[in-house]
């Protein structure tokens, strides 16, 4: 005689897709087929001789075969659909592994009245990473809803070592390159632990990272990859993005603006040599550029040009310090900013960089001051022609601008007067 024996236990989503069930995140799998076969492959008779039919697991994902003549026996998985399966006889603990090989499990020896509920199935759902590589007109870390995706950068995926990685087929993950529209995505990937790789384009510098507290649309680009993104079975992770931005320039004139109205005539006002010219951000603090430099001061060149260049996109001042003896001209004369001057008491206003720009309009007039007068005389023979005669005392000379009086004064003891600090 002999007791009959069984066999079971459970078919459970392998989140991680370690081949071991976790009690708390790992559920089991309803309706997969499961079928018993003896030690060939053949089907197998019960002990009341009827033909084992295979089962489905229950909403737990626990199934069971009983009334078994003991012997031996293998237990055959139907993958469900979408699903791959868990490594198997991980970690030591057969309770508690998967032990799916290629569909089934090894041969199971039933004894007589043995209930072995050991021979388990883990399953995952394979996982996908991705997002967009996006050009940061702003350099502010954070997708805008203006910014456009950047094609055609390298993104690659490594393990959380930085080693390549085998997708859920076992091939190896290729690299690949983002789309027109700055999209990437790995997908068919085991769960686990991943790096994506972003190579910086020629031309382009890294946006600040992790800025404003959205994960979806900030820069996670840290050094030229992400942080260590975790993946369970069947997620996608779509909020891997990379902000790159082209550095902005900025710069013009400075010229000598010789009939003092603002306005860079092309004839007659040059250039002005060895002006100094700073650059600060909008609060007058000193700034760095796209390499973590401070931006020093600079000056003019032979032709009154100046510059500062390889700037983070964001906002600035230009600042002039006025040449020993000139005066600054009227700003924001004549409606074009590009021959304007923009020096309001020693600065332009705050000035808007993006990514890429070159702002070639900050410019900055100066004068020198002229001077007005001569003579008043006693024309003793009324020739109109000065004989040498005395100059008059007292006589008042009224300084008219378009008509309009500017300004007044009297001859001195000689007859002389004079105005000056005049606009030319």
């Amino acid at each position: 005689f002999y007791e009959t024996a069984s066999i079971g236990d459970y078919v459970f989503l392998d989140e991680n897709a370690d081949g071991i069930q976790d009690p708390v995140n790992d559920e089991g799998i309803e309706g997969v087929v499961v079928s018993l076969t003896d030690e060939n492959g053949d089907p197998v008779e019960d002990a009341d001789g009827n033909i084992v039919a295979s089962t489905t697991t229950d909403a737990d994902g626990l199934y069971e075969f009983d009334n078994l003549i003991p012997g031996d026996y293998i237990v055959v998985f139907e993958t469900p659909t979408g699903l791959v399966s868990s490594p198997a006889n991980e970690g030591g603990d057969d309770t508690i592994d998967s032990d799916n090989v290629g569909g089934q499990t090894g041969v199971i020896n039933l004894t007589s009245g043995e209930d072995d509920d050991t021979n388990d199935a883990g399953f995952y759902a394979p996982a996908s990473i991705g997002d967009q590589v996006f050009l940061d007109e702003d350099a502010d870390g954070i997708q805008d809803p203006l910014e456009e995706g950047i094609p055609n950068v390298v993104v690659s995926l490594t393990d959380e070592n930085g080693d390549p990685v085998l997708d859920a087929d076992g091939n190896p993950v290729a690299s690949t390159t983002t789309d027109a529209d700055g999209l990437y995505e790995f997908d068919n990937l085991v769960p686990g632990d991943y790096i994506v790789v972003f190579e910086t384009p020629t031309g382009f510098d890294p946006s600040p990272a992790n800025e404003g507290g959205d994960d979806t649309v900030d820069s996670d680009n840290v050094g030229g990859q992400t942080g260590i993104i975790n993946l369970i079975s069947g997620e996608d992770d779509d909020t891997n993005d990379a902000g790159f931005y082209e550095p902005a320039s900025i710069g013009d004139y400075v010229f000598l603006d010789d009939n003092g109205d603002g306005i860079q005539d092309p004839v007659d006002d040059e250039g002005i040599e060895g002006v100094v010219v700073s650059l600060t951000d909008e609060n007058g603090d000193p700034v760095l550029d796209a390499d973590g430099n401070p931006v020093a001061s600079t000056t003019t060149d032979a032709d009154g040009l100046y510059e500062f260049d390889n700037l983070v996109p964001g906002d600035y001042i230009v600042v002039f310090e006025t040449p020993t003896g000139l005066t600054p001209s009227p700003a924001n004369e004549g409606g074009d900013d590009t021959v304007d001057s923009d020096n309001v008491g020693g600065q332009t206003g705050v000035i808007n960089l993006e990514s890429g720009e070159d702002d070639d309009t900050n410019d900055a007039g100066f004068y020198e001051t002229a001077s007005l007068g001569d003579f008043v005389f006693l024309d003793e023979n009324a020739n109109g022609i000065q004989d040498g005669e005395p100059g008059i005392q007292g006589v008042t000379v009224n300084l008219l601008v378009d008509g309009v009086q500017e300004a007044t004064t009297t001859t001195n003891g000689a007859g002389f007067y004079q105005f000056n600090d005049l606009i030319p």
